[in-house]
């Protein structure tokens, strides 16, 4: 075994530490750094994305990547009624039908489901009355207006109404309806309205409120309180005034008058809206066949 001597000259006596090995002079290469190519699993055509900010399908049952789709522009009507003849405003048969299915189709949403509407007229090119747009819109809103109060009056004392004309269309005279459920907000309109009008809420022209000779009995009224105090829940109406109201709606459906009613009713501090609704409900209510 080698020995590292001590170079101190008080030291040499031939002892030290045993002397490492000389390391040898190795060179390593530069690394290589190789990368995996990332194959995607994918096939070119699924590869081909749509601009950005599309809305994934659902993923269907059994897996599988969700399909992209291409997103909606514009707003899209729930109902046209076209076929107008030049210069006519007036409904016929078919569009009274048309509106009158599409009536029921909005009576049947569920509470809250519907709040405004808004019919958007255009002219044909070759119609030179600009009058005429607005008078088609007026004339469906109209139509609309009576099949709704005829089949849910209650329902169509809360929705608002909009009207607007978007000039001429390549697509010949007709009227578009659409529709929001967004408590406060008017319907999307195709067009920026030069000219708009609207009303506060649809207003029902109801029959008298009691058939002569009808007997009421308790389970009538029973049922009837129960209906209205309903509506009051819905409508966050103050405890203090619901007594009130209550009574004031009986008397009103016991008499046939609905003066009694709006008397009650404009003593309190409620929206328009919210005196609207109870009206609807106490004028449906009285309709009702006696149980």
């Amino acid at each position: 075994m080698a020995y590292i001597h001590s170079t101190d000259g008080d030291l040499d006596d031939g002892y030290g530490e045993p002397a490492l090995p000389p390391v040898p002079d190795v060179t390593l290469p530069e690394p290589q750094l190789r990368f995996r190519p990332n194959r995607p699993s994918l096939s070119p055509g699924q590869l081909r994305l749509h601009p950005q900010n599309v809305p994934f399908a659902p993923l269907q049952p059994g897996g599988g990547l969700p399909r992209l789709t291409p997103p909606l522009t514009g707003p899209f009507p729930e109902l046209v009624i076209e076929g107008f003849a030049p210069g006519v405003t007036a409904l016929n048969a078919t569009h009274r039908e048309k509106i009158r299915r599409f009536a029921e189709h909005l009576a049947a949403r569920p509470r809250g489901g519907l709040t405004a509407i808004r019919c958007v007229s255009f002219r044909a090119p070759n119609e030179r009355q600009v009058a005429a747009g607005m008078q088609r819109a007026q004339a469906v809103q109209s139509e609309l207006e009576r099949q709704l109060c005829a089949l849910n009056p209650l329902v169509a004392s809360s929705i608002r109404l909009f009207r607007n004309d978007c000039n001429i269309s390549p697509q010949g005279p007709r009227v578009e309806v659409y529709t929001t459920a967004v408590r406060g907000a008017a319907p999307v309109s195709p067009c920026a309205p030069l000219s708009e009008q609207s009303n506060p809420s649809l207003v029902c022209s109801m029959p008298p409120l009691r058939r002569q000779g009808r007997s009421l009995n308790d389970r009538f009224w029973q049922w009837f309180n129960g209906n209205l105090d309903s509506v009051m829940n819905r409508l966050r109406v103050p405890d203090s005034l619901r007594g009130h109201i209550r009574d004031a709606a009986r008397s009103a459906v016991e008499r046939g008058s609905e003066a009694i009613l709006d008397a009650a009713l404009g003593q309190t501090q409620l929206s328009s809206e919210a005196k609207e609704a109870i009206r609807a409900s106490v004028r449906a209510a009285a309709q009702q066949p006696v149980p």
